[in-house]
């Protein structure tokens, strides 16, 4: 009977507690556009090499920057891929549209103007309300191999969202177009 009675207070009581705690909405993003390609004159053939980028981004989270220096990967707000990925399908996207032929490695004996090699410094939400692209490139000529440029470019655009995002993007990716046109 004692064992009857306290049988009967754990089943009223397993319903009375909720042990298991709700897992939070995760939100999944991507960067993503399409192009109108423009009819060109002249081509350019380009080899991009590895797109490399910082270890915190090598995490789909997306990356908060707070004022004080603290970086906070965001637990639900995540990308459908790793940054440097989502940034390479739009890269590759823009450079075709562009009349920038583009090929990744391995280059099976396709003949580039110019290689291009990249690292993400900067893919973040920041505390000022505004989202931050910076890459280091370097261009070079296939010709005579010499670096012709290289540099930072980096884009803050307002807004912490998706959008803000892409417009950052975009502008980077054409000033790196500007840059590769004005040496071919």
């Amino acid at each position: 009977m004692k064992k009857l009675i306290i049988l009967g207070l754990c089943l009223f009581l397993s319903g009375c507690f909720e042990l298991k705690t709700p897992l939070p909405q995760v939100s999944y993003f991507d960067l993503d556009e399409n192009f109108k390609e423009k009819k060109c004159k002249k081509s350019i053939n380009l080899g991009i090499s590895e797109i490399r980028s910082v270890a915190v981004y090598e995490n789909p989270s997306m990356i908060l920057r707070k004022a004080n220096g603290e970086i906070v990967a965001s637990q639900t707000q995540v990308w459908i891929d790793l940054p440097k990925n989502l940034f390479k399908k739009m890269l590759l996207k823009k450079f075709n549209a562009e009349c920038i032929h583009t090929s990744i490695p391995p280059f099976s004996g396709i003949k580039n103007d110019f290689l291009l090699k990249m690292e993400i410094l900067n893919f973040d939400i920041l505390a000022s309300g505004e989202v931050e692209i910076s890459v280091f490139y370097e261009l070079s000529s296939l010709k005579n191999f010499e670096v012709l440029k290289s540099g930072i470019i980096s884009q803050k655009e307002k807004g912490t969202n998706v959008e803000s995002f892409k417009k950052s993007l975009l502008a980077v990716l054409s000033n790196l177009v500007s840059k590769i046109r004005n040496n071919s």
